[in-house]
């Protein structure tokens, strides 16, 4: 994964109990990856997530996935297959939470210097 980023705004609401993940991603080498580990131990079911190609459009059918401390896809797959032009939900009723874990987001089969945002919802 030369020369790939990810920057990443990990932000918690004040009210309630929602906490949320924005991943903002840059793949700039040519298998088209990139990856990042958060700053902070995430504890929660994942109630959704949200996808949105960047204007350095990915290639369609990129995959993300949100692996915790024991590397499992707490998103169980449903972040694979993404677009690359449209803004994907999916519901958290078909994903999985996380306990006091780190997570780290992957993107792969992007393209070179391609860029988007990942969003997690946990409550």
């Amino acid at each position: 994964m030369a020369n790939s980023s990810m920057s990443f705004t990990e932000t918690y609401t004040t009210s309630g109990s929602i906490k949320k993940i924005k991943a903002v991603w840059l793949s700039d080498d040519a298998n088209g990856t990139c990856s990042k580990t958060t700053t902070y131990a995430y504890d929660g079911q994942l109630m959704g997530a949200i996808t949105v190609p960047g204007a350095g459009t990915p290639a369609n059918q990129y995959n993300v996935t949100i692996k915790d401390s024991d590397s499992v896809d707490i998103a169980l797959g449903g972040l694979l297959l993404r677009s690359n032009v449209a803004t994907q939900y999916v519901n958290g009723s078909v994903m999985a939470g996380a306990a006091a874990s780190v997570l780290n987001i992957n993107v792969s089969g992007a393209g070179n210097a391609t860029n988007g945002i990942v969003y997690l919802y946990f409550r």
